[in-house]
């Protein structure tokens, strides 16, 4: 099954019997680079959306206006059938202030959450998990939903990309094969080096998995020989992230 994966929130203070949890502090201010991105409401789609008290809010501060129902199903890529619900994950001492989307359908289950990093509108795709694969539900998810984040102006979408050989998920290898790069730790391209007959040192100067997927044989010895890390895509037109995908999906004829 194709699968990401992401911790779950923290738990938040509870206190103990005669002691009052901790007083989170206010949040920081949340900053973007640049003026929020008013981009407008995305029609054609007719989601069942569930908006919770707090939405509203979150969202003016990120996009200088309240998203519609169609919004949120468009910056998730959402397919039809699917059920979603959209809640404020307010901020404070521990968690930053963001916006969470989790839906399902027959077809596959999701969580998602946009938040600001330094600036940036990001989208943290957390988990994906697609009841029948083979079916490029996940390929079409990922570039209906890259679409409408680059148009509202995000920067990435970063996810913790999970799995390894033998095991039910397989996110480790097929995230980075529609786009998602990351750094490959030293050990892994020293390894890897030496099972492609490579030049000691030829692969860290660009550490990155796409890289790697692109040295002959290095795609077939990530599957082989990978793991779970994490990984992002790069939204921004003519990325290497954004020429994977569109590659894939000419590919697949998706």
């Amino acid at each position: 099954m194709v699968r990401e994966d992401w911790e779950s929130e923290p738990p938040q203070p509870r206190g103990v019997a005669g002691v009052a949890p901790e007083t989170p502090k206010p949040p920081d201010e949340i900053v973007l680079k640049g003026p929020p991105r008013k981009f407008e409401p995305i029609k054609g789609r007719k989601p069942r959306v569930s908006i919770k008290r707090g939405v509203d809010e979150t969202s003016e501060k990120f996009f200088g206006r309240e998203l519609e129902k169609e919004d949120y199903a468009a910056l998730v890529g959402a397919q039809p059938g699917v059920k979603m619900k959209v809640t404020q994950i307010p901020g404070d001492r521990i968690t930053d202030e963001g916006i969470l989307i989790e839906g399902d359908s027959k077809d596959y289950r999701f969580s998602r959450r946009i938040s600001v990093k330094d600036g940036d509108l990001v989208m943290e795709n957390r988990e994906l998990y697609v009841k029948e694969t083979g079916r490029g539900i996940g390929t079409k998810i990922l570039h209906d939903q890259v679409e409408a984040l680059s148009d509202a102006g995000f920067d990435r979408i970063e996810t913790l990309a999970a799995g390894q050989k033998g095991g039910e998920e397989n996110g480790y290898y097929t995230w980075p094969s529609l786009g998602y790069d990351g750094q490959v730790f030293g050990g892994f391209l020293k390894k890897a080096e030496e099972d492609l007959g490579l030049e000691k040192g030829e692969l860290a100067s660009n550490p990155s998995i796409l890289n790697l997927f692109d040295t002959p044989g290095g795609r077939e010895w990530w599957k082989e020989n990978g793991v779970g890390m994490a990984m992002s895509f790069d939204l921004k037109d003519g990325s290497r992230s954004r020429e994977v995908l569109d590659e894939t999906v000419k590919r697949k004829g998706i």
